[in-house]
């Protein structure tokens, strides 16, 4: 079938552990998450802008934790 839904996934293994981007054969961009953080889930239209994305979230979450230690 030439609409066939087809899921692409793609891993990255990196400092932080595998990074894994799922995309289809729709060409809608690809999700982005940490195997080990899968709460921190990202989106963008490549595999890069996904990635960086997906550390900028990161990011922000780790950013937020120290700031709510320090108001303690």
């Amino acid at each position: 079938m030439a609409n066939e839904l087809k899921i692409r996934k793609v891993v990255r293994h990196g400092k932080l552990g595998d990074e894994l981007y799922i995309g289809t054969n729709q060409g809608i961009g690809y999700t982005a998450y940490f195997r080990d953080f899968p709460q921190i889930v990202t989106q963008g239209e490549t595999i890069k802008d996904a990635q960086t994305r997906l550390w900028n979230a990161l990011y922000d979450v780790l950013q937020y934790f120290v700031k709510k230690e320090e108001n303690k």
